[in-house]
């Protein structure tokens, strides 16, 4: 799945071509699948109030904002 590299790499201003190189699974030690689920928090009345992809965009421009001008 390459939607938060597609993020990253359009904030960034480039295009990339991805190479796959960990096989089925992946590298070593990698998380193959991760499922996460806010239940618990919703117990609490917490709700998101940013989707994943806009959250993504915010971060990897903030991380951008923070980097030293070449």
């Amino acid at each position: 799945m390459t939607q938060i590299a597609d993020i990253v790499a359009e904030e960034m201003g480039l295009d990339p071509e991805y190479e796959y190189t960990g096989g089925d699974r992946g590298w070593t030690d990698d998380v193959s699948k991760m499922w996460v689920s806010i239940e618990k928090l919703s117990a609490f009345n917490w709700e998101p109030t940013t989707e994943i992809d806009a959250a993504v965009r915010t971060a990897t421009r903030e991380l951008l904002e923070g980097l030293p001008e070449h």
